[in-house]
């Protein structure tokens, strides 16, 4: 069966108030299971700020430097017939240093919960490295989100942009260094999107009136300390990454505060810590930025 020609599909009551759920997907091989995934879903409104599926060109793109200009290419594409990338349907250029930077400059002075994701795929030879890249003054200065090398089927890249919130001059781009041995295929990417949810999401239930929980600092560095204004037992804790990959964090209770340790390892970003009461069943969802 295809999930393509017969999508999975789910519906979310109207009175459903928790703000999130978690979708468990596990794959079985002769009976055995295989792998299991748990794909966090938050209830909220998507305002997509901008899309580019490649499949107009690349005019909402500048692309500069040495090597092979970036453009739009119809080899291989995540959607649709083409993607944007370095190689112009062949192999990457030797000593290469060029830039592939979004025309768009985006606002979220008003944003609640920004977040850029993209599609992409790269086989590139040992020392070759691209980056993707975002500025929030204007291009002035930029920040490497994550770097590529080797190879890598199409996977989803999502990032949290919550610590951009409030700034008003935010910038994309993606830039490859290449070095003087046998250049690989390159780097490709598609569906590139910039979107925004609504305020809401993922806290509600810690910002609601009476909630007995306070939850410090956020951003947090080496520890989170969660504290109670009553007697709680906590029967299930989970965080997960801006990816949805679930992670096991150690809780210990300290006096009146339970702490959240062995989290200074953690790479920088956004995180979703949720905790159920153990007598009530009552679960708080709380979005944590880890600096």
């Amino acid at each position: 069966v295809s999930n393509q020609d017969q999508p999975f599909q789910f519906f979310v009551e109207p009175t459903f108030a928790d703000g999130f759920f978690t979708i468990t997907i596990t794959t079985t091989q002769d009976g055995v299971v295989n792998e299991t995934l748990e794909i966090p879903v938050y209830v909220g409104a998507k305002d997509v700020l901008f899309y580019d599926d490649a499949e107009s060109g690349a005019t909402n793109w500048s692309a500069t430097g040495t090597g092979i200009a970036w453009g739009t290419n119809t080899d291989d594409s995540y959607s649709g017939t083409s993607s944007f990338g370095d190689s112009t349907n062949g192999n990457s250029a030797n000593d290469t240093n060029n830039v592939f930077q979004l025309n768009e400059v985006f606002n979220f002075t008003d944003s609640a919960g920004p977040s850029v994701q993209f599609a992409s795929k790269h086989a590139m030879e040992e020392g070759d490295v691209t980056r993707f890249q975002i500025s929030a003054d204007d291009g002035k200065n930029w920040i490497t989100l994550k770097e590529y090398s080797r190879n890598e089927p199409w996977r989803i890249q999502s990032f949290d942009l919550y610590e951009y919130v409030g700034m008003e001059q935010i910038r994309f781009r993606f830039t490859m260094t290449t070095d003087g041995a046998i250049p690989g295929d390159g780097f490709y990417f598609d569906d590139f999107e910039v979107s925004n949810y609504n305020d809401g999401i993922l806290d509600i239930s810690i910002r609601e009136p009476g909630t007995p929980l306070t939850i410090y600092p956020n951003p947090f560095t080496d520890s989170v300390y969660i504290k109670s204004s009553e007697t709680l037992e906590f029967s299930e804790i989970a965080l997960y990454d801006s990816s949805g990959k679930k992670l096991v964090p150690t809780l210990e209770k300290s006096n009146e505060l339970w702490v959240l340790s062995k989290v200074s390892a953690l790479a920088k970003g956004m995180y979703v810590l949720i905790l159920k009461d153990a007598d009530t069943g009552q679960q708080w969802v709380q979005r944590l930025v880890k600096n």
